[in-house]
């Protein structure tokens, strides 16, 4: 080995010693011994990360390499976890502030190492174009993206602004492309409807007044004898909202519970006295977008035998992100701990099923199999792309239940 390779070598491993060290001695209150393998891994990538450097057909700096490493290593550990730079914690900040400039998708990588939508804005670029959550992202404006990661993809996208084209590909394997503009988009409020003494509020995201906002609209309409939350197509959002949220509706009762076995920790969230309903009937609208912080809200609802849920089996994110500064103006975005309801039960790639299963396009399905949901939300997605204007058949099955709900009750 020659002496400047070596010295390389030294100071890289030097480096990395000395930033774990200090880092668990930061941010781990226990005492945490490194593992019998550590120092030979880390000379195993001193190692990779020289050779690379001196043999690589293009010059690339070692600071790059490294940021290269830490990304990839923070989505290696789930599709949720990721590097931020400062503009991309910019833009997540807006989303939860209601606002944001872009397309309107949010993605992650699967467990088939591709780019799945996750969540598609109302009202963004991506929903006017027929973007669908679950579609897979293959190439934008040419390029593939299938085997990128996902810092990798949002830094492409951030180049330009607009006549940006994506191939995607539908859950029936249908190939499409299209070409949009990035916009600013307004994330809405929750919005109300009545239907006689019936209350329908959608919740389109968890942003920081989302609680507040729900309270203020049931306490305007004291007059409504039930109510629908449609949290169809939400994406999530504040964790803290969607327990509020739920707050409001549960007596007394276990909302959640947020466990990380890493260290060990659980909190448990339980509601307080009181019920802003007086035990009202609920019935609750997801959909297969509906995801993290609307899992929680329709989970807890359910189990406590609070609501009905109406619908098609949610999207299984049961974990929740910290978004840590990194004291240089970026951020990385880690999954801290996984949620799980009041009886034990896990959401994570699991999902919350309904207990009466309605598909956009009507067909229903009781005691069906894995196979038979999947085969049915293939139709779905046929028919919502062959229908631009179709009646709310889930909308109306939450109305049929609650008008049998309330005649019971005269």
């Amino acid at each position: 080995m020659n002496i400047k390779k070596l010295l390389i070598i030294v100071v890289l491993f030097t480096f990395i010693v000395i930033t774990i060290s200090s880092i668990t001695q930061k941010n781990n209150p226990k005492v945490v011994k490194p593992e019998e393998d550590i120092y030979e891994s880390i000379n195993l990538f001193t190692n990779i990360l020289y050779e690379v450097k001196q043999s690589y057909y293009k010059d690339i700096s070692f600071t790059t390499l490294i940021n290269y490493a830490i990304e990839g290593m923070l989505e290696k550990l789930d599709p949720y976890s990721s590097y931020l730079k400062a503009e991309d914690f910019e833009s997540l900040n807006s989303y939860t502030n209601g606002e944001l400039y872009g397309l309107g998708i949010q993605y992650f990588k699967n467990k088939n190492n591709m780019i799945e939508i996750l969540h598609v804005i109302d009202n963004s670029p991506a929903k006017k174009v027929g973007i669908l959550s679950g579609d897979i992202l293959l190439s934008i404006n040419n390029k593939p993206v299938s085997y990128l990661g996902v810092v990798e993809v949002s830094h492409i996208l951030q180049e330009k602004d607009t006549n940006i084209k994506l191939e995607l590909a539908h859950r029936n394997n249908h190939l499409y492309h299209t070409t949009l503009n990035k916009e600013k988009i307004k994330i809405d409020d929750i919005s109300t409807k009545k239907y006689d003494d019936i209350l329908y509020i959608k919740i389109p995201t968890f942003n920081k007044n989302t609680a507040t906002d729900l309270q203020q609209n049931i306490n305007k309409n004291k007059n409504m004898n039930a109510l629908i939350l449609d949290l169809r197509n939400n994406g999530g959002g504040l964790f803290n909202q969607a327990i509020e949220t739920a707050d409001l509706f549960l007596d007394n009762k276990m909302i959640a519970k947020l466990e990380n076995t890493n260290n060990a920790n659980q909190e448990v969230f339980m509601a307080n006295a009181g019920d802003i309903l007086n035990t009202k009937p609920i019935v609750v609208l997801i959909d297969d977008a509906t995801a993290s912080s609307s899992e929680i809200l329709a989970g807890s609802l359910q189990e406590n035998r609070r609501a009905i849920v109406v619908g098609t089996k949610s999207f299984g994110k049961g974990v929740v992100q910290d978004i840590l500064s990194l004291g240089n103006g970026d951020y990385i975005k880690l999954t801290t701990s996984q949620y799980v309801l009041p009886s034990n039960k896990q959401v994570d790639n699991i999902g919350i099923m309904p207990d009466i299963i309605i598909y956009k396009n009507g067909d229903t399905c009781t005691k069906c199999s894995e196979e038979q949901l999947q085969n049915m939300k293939e139709q779905e997605n046929i028919f919502i792309l062959e229908n631009t204007d179709y009646q709310d058949y889930q909308l109306n099955k939450a109305l049929e239940i609650l008008q049998i709900e309330l005649t019971k009750k005269d």
